[in-house]
């Protein structure tokens, strides 16, 4: 059953190790996957790969349930240490999109300046913006501690 999914065997073979999983809840897993395996076919080609995607990033198995009104994300951790990780992870990858974002809105907002300047420069009303307001923003740096935490979180 898992012979052609080679992740997902290794996966499942750190779990019962480092929880030191009994032969029944062993059983329970494997049970567990294969019903997995069959609602895959309510799942659409982008959850799917959504799927994938996430199980990649996030280094450990993630199963997106479709129900009728929604649906739910299943992220399966190992250990407290694991944990850390993913949120971490999830975390940093949060933040930079935050940064992405506020770095679009002031490119967005120096071409616009820019471009009131050229009309007002074109009525020939004289206009000298400060060089500095088109450079990139510099990040904004954060402590380390706050970059890691909890609090931080949310999704």
């Amino acid at each position: 059953m898992l012979a052609s999914r080679p992740e997902e065997l290794k996966t499942l073979f750190k779990e019962i190790v480092v929880k030191k999983t009994s032969v029944r809840m062993v059983e329970q897993l494997v049970r567990r996957i294969a019903q997995d395996k069959i609602r895959r076919h309510n799942k659409t080609p982008e959850m799917m790969e959504l799927e994938k995607s996430l199980t990649e990033k996030l280094g450990t198995r993630v199963v997106i349930e479709n129900r009728t009104n929604g649906g739910r994300v299943l992220i399966e951790f190992f250990s407290p240490e694991d944990l850390s990780n993913i949120v971490s992870s999830i975390a940093a990858q949060q933040e930079a999109h935050a940064q992405e974002m506020l770095m679009a809105a002031a490119v967005e907002e120096a071409k616009k300046d820019a471009a009131r300047e050229v009309e007002l420069h074109s009525e020939g009303v004289e206009v000298h913006l400060d060089p500095t307001l088109l450079s990139e923003p510099e990040p904004v740096a954060q402590p380390e501690e706050d970059l890691y935490s909890v609090r931080n979180f949310s999704i």
